[in-house]
C-alpha cells in the first residue's frame, strides 16, 4: 500500500507540473517512484529551465533535432516553440536545415569513395559554399542557424558535419554555453551513447586547437584535469 501511494504521489506531481503523462512515465512510476521523481528532476535541467539560450532557440534547435531523429512524440516543442514565437516561416527554415544535414552523406560517400575520380570537387568546400548561400535565403539568424545545425549534427552522430558546424557557430558568436546546451538536448532523444560521441567530438576540437574555447571548455586545455 505504501509503494502504491508513492506510485501515485509521483506521477500526480509529474502531471500537475506538465500537464500530461507519457507511458514512460507510468513505466517509472510504477517500476521505482524515486527513479521517477529524479528523472524528471534531470528532465528539468536539462531542457525545462531557462540557461544560455532563450526559449524560443531552444525550441528551434529541439524541432531540428526532432526532426532529423523522426521523433513523432516529439510535438511538444512544436507546441512549446508556438509560445516561444516561432512563426511557420522559421520552422519551415529549421526543416530546410534538417533537410541539408540529412543529406551530407551524399558529401561523405563523393569524398570517400569518388575522390580519385573527382580530384578536383572538394565536399567540405562544396559544403561550406552551399551553407552561405543557404543562410542568405533563411529569416533565422545565423548564429541560431549554426545552433540549429549543432544539434542536429551531435544527435545524427556524424562527426564531420559536427565538427564543421561547432568551428562555424563559434565564428557566429556562439559562446560555449549556448553551444553546450544545445548539445545536451541530444541526450533526452538519442541516448548517452550519442552524447559521449558528441562530446569526444567537441573536446578533441578544442584539445587540437580547431575549437576556441571562451569560457566552459577552457577545461580541456587544463593540465590539472581530474
Amino acid at each position: 500500500m505504501e509503494r502504491d501511494d508513492a506510485r501515485t504521489e509521483a506521477l500526480k506531481k509529474v502531471k500537475e507540473k506538465r500537464g500530461y503523462l507519457l507511458s514512460y512515465h507510468e513505466f517509472f512510476g510504477c517500476m521505482d517512484p524515486v527513479l521517477l521523481e529524479k528523472y524528471d528532476q534531470f528532465y528539468t535541467e536539462v531542457t525545462l529551465k531557462s540557461k544560455a539560450l532563450d526559449n524560443k532557440t531552444k525550441e528551434l534547435v529541439w524541432i531540428g533535432i526532432l526532426a532529423c531523429a523522426s521523433e513523432e512524440a516529439g510535438t511538444i516543442h512544436l507546441k512549446r516553440g508556438r509560445e516561444a514565437g516561432i512563426t511557420d516561416e522559421e520552422i519551415s527554415d529549421v526543416i530546410i536545415i534538417t533537410q541539408v544535414a540529412k543529406g551530407f552523406d551524399v558529401l561523405l560517400f563523393v569524398e570517400e569513395k569518388w575522390s580519385s575520380f573527382l580530384s578536383d570537387i572538394k565536399a567540405m568546400e562544396v559544403y561550406d559554399n552551399f551553407v552561405k548561400h543557404l543562410k542568405k535565403g533563411l529569416r533565422l539568424p545565423g548564429k541560431t542557424v549554426e545552433l540549429i545545425f549543432v544539434g542536429i549534427y551531435a544527435a545524427l552522430g556524424m562527426k564531420k558535419g559536427l565538427q564543421f558546424h561547432l568551428v562555424k557557430a563559434k565564428e557566429c558568436g556562439a559562446r560555449d554555453e549556448e553551444i553546450a546546451e544545445a548539445m545536451s538536448f541530444i541526450i533526452l532523444p538519442r541516448g548517452g551513447n550519442t552524447m559521449l560521441e558528441a562530446a569526444g567530438v567537441l573536446k578533441d576540437l578544442v584539445k587540437g586547437g580547431k575549437y576556441k574555447p571562451d569560457s566552459i571548455f577552457k577545461y580541456w586545455l587544463s593540465e590539472e584535469q581530474l
